[in-house]
């Protein structure tokens, strides 16, 4: 059995100097998910990359919260469609 890795949100905001309030924000719009341990508001260790991800929207290209669900929408999308452009090239290669 894996034991799960968490980050203690009050570590992360003054590691990268940001507000907690933001990350509440983030998680109230269900764009990340915060939990509690030693009663402290935490994320998954695997969450990191992705919180990290938002927060350089935010602070370096000044996007709101809606804005960086719409961001990560079509960041999404866009990946999907570079997975199924390379399967589709790998099934043509069969043919030539």
């Amino acid at each position: 059995m894996s034991t799960k890795n968490y980050i203690f949100l009050d570590d992360f905001c003054e590691y990268h100097s940001i507000k907690l309030s933001f990350i509440n924000e983030l998680g109230e719009h269900e764009l990340l998910k915060i939990t509690r341990q030693s009663s402290r508001p935490c994320i998954p260790e695997e969450q990191v990359p992705l919180l990290e991800q938002m927060v350089r929207l935010h602070r370096d290209l000044d996007i709101n919260i809606p804005g960086i669900e719409v961001a990560l929408n079509l960041i999404n999308e866009l990946e999907n469609h570079k997975r199924r452009i390379l399967e589709l090239e790998n099934r043509l290669k069969r043919f030539e």
